[in-house]
């Protein structure tokens, strides 16, 4: 009854909280002034390490107070202290809400940052909330595939100096690689080498910090960003992924979008918090050689003040499939309003070619 009442509490904050967010409409190009692609750093994680002490070197190469100051900065934006109560409840009783390795790669977290437990959870559910992004598979005339994204948020001049590339390793090998931030130990883009790659983008529907509490406290759901690296680790192949990542529960909805290794396999599966809202395959779009998401429904039409999708599908024609490559998927992903002020990072993935496994800093 007490969370109950809790998560009542939240919608009557609702809307002072998206105001707290600075939400604006999406694509203010005014004035933009690109500046030099800079690479992301590469950091390796070892699976074999206990959770709680898994992160500790990378905290330690990175700083551990200059990643405390980022996520305080962070917080500072984006966290109400209204919502403080629910997240140190959800904190007393972590491993009721967040599985195992989770939960005490949290705890080791906060240990090796002197960071409270309750922001460095709060941390890893924030793009539960708000995030906004482009995610294109495409096949070249030799069948190769390859899965590039542009990822955005508002407060991107925080995010960029967190920004790195982790392999995630058993025994020295990798097992999976993400572009993540520090502190945040999901997967929003990953790539299992010879297997599969993911991207995943948010899905606005409803009140999404109310029903991402409800949905976490139902103890069933996921946070997708978890759920991801869950299926990066456990799964080897494109079809498998997909049904992992279209049968579990989440907290929010979002556009999971995969890539596999094979002719044809590209997907995006549209996802309820429960149930898969759509599957839409590559070789159903009108196109056959691409598919691509940002941040609506394929189906509906998006925005005029944020139509980043026409911009990617004319850039991408203009290009066609005979001239498609990671170069030239890149210069798409750097058209006008598919790059814009909100851009933090492009990734450039493919399982059959896990070399190119990379990513770049963005400034527009």
């Amino acid at each position: 009854m007490k969370l109950l009442h809790l998560l009542c509490f939240v919608v009557s904050v609702h809307l002072a909280f998206t105001s707290f967010m600075g939400y604006e409409p999406w694509m203010n190009q005014q004035n933009i002034k690109v500046l030099p692609d800079i690479p992301v750093a590469v950091y390796n994680v070892s699976l074999n390490d206990p959770p709680k002490t898994r992160w500790n070197g990378l905290i330690q190469s990175f700083g551990p107070a200059k990643a405390k100051q980022l996520l305080d900065t962070v917080l500072q934006r984006i966290f109400p202290k209204e919502v403080r109560p629910i997240i140190d409840l959800i904190t007393s009783r972590l491993d009721d809400y967040i599985a195992q390795p989770f939960a005490d790669e949290l705890r080791g977290l906060a240990e090796i940052m002197e960071a409270d437990l309750g922001d460095i959870v709060f941390a890893n559910l924030m793009y539960e909330m708000t995030a906004g992004c482009t995610s294109i598979v495409v096949q070249d005339p030799q069948g190769n595939i390859f899965h590039a994204r542009n990822l955005d948020f508002p407060f991107n001049d925080v995010l960029r100096n967190g920004t790195v590339i982790i392999n995630f390793q058993d025994q020295q090998k990798t097992v999976y690689s993400a572009v993540t931030y520090i502190a945040y130990i999901g997967i929003l883009t990953g790539q299992r080498p010879n297997g599969f790659t993911i991207t995943v983008d948010e899905r606005e529907e409803g009140v999404r910090i109310l029903s991402g509490l409800i949905a976490l406290v139902d103890r069933k759901a996921s946070p997708i960003s978890f759920l991801t690296r869950e299926v990066l680790e456990q799964q080897n192949n494109f079809e498998s992924a997909v049904k992992q990542l279209t049968d579990r529960d989440l907290v929010a909805p979002c556009y999971i979008i995969v890539g596999g290794i094979s002719p044809g396999e590209g997907v995006v599966i549209t996802r309820n918090r429960l149930v898969p809202s759509d599957v839409w395959r590559m070789n159903q779009t009108d196109y056959k050689w691409f598919i691509l998401e940002t941040n609506y429904d394929h189906w509906n039409t998006p925005p005029p003040t944020d139509d980043r999708r026409d911009a990617a599908i004319k850039a991408l024609n203009i290009i066609g499939q005979d001239n498609i490559s990671p170069k030239t998927l890149y210069q798409a992903l750097s058209t006008n309003l598919v790059l814009n002020n909100r851009t933090i990072l492009t990734a450039m993935t493919s399982a059959g070619h896990p070399e190119i496994f990379s990513a770049w800093l963005r400034y527009a």
